[in-house]
């Protein structure tokens, strides 16, 4: 996941990713699961749960663990508040 966002804090309640067949591929609303999620680019973690991260720049990066490769398209779905 790769935000353009300068100089905000950033917190996720949840992600999921599905098919097109409607079946979950990978989904993350515990600490467990933001835990498995590394940050790269401009951004640092502020809390693991709920799941928060301070952006330091122009390129903050999400790279989530690797779930089953699929050739379907895949919708993300994510609940997030901004706070400037």
């Amino acid at each position: 996941i790769d935000f353009y966002s300068a100089l905000t804090k950033i917190e996720i309640a949840a992600i999921e990713i599905c098919g097109d067949d409607g079946k979950v591929v990978y989904q993350a609303a515990s600490a467990e699961d933001f835990g498995a999620i590394a940050l790269f680019g401009d951004c640092v973690a502020r809390s693991i749960y709920p799941f928060k991260i301070e952006v330091t720049g122009v390129d903050p990066q999400l790279h989530l663990p690797p779930f089953p490769e699929t050739r379907m398209q895949l919708t993300v779905k994510m609940r997030l508040r901004v706070h400037l």
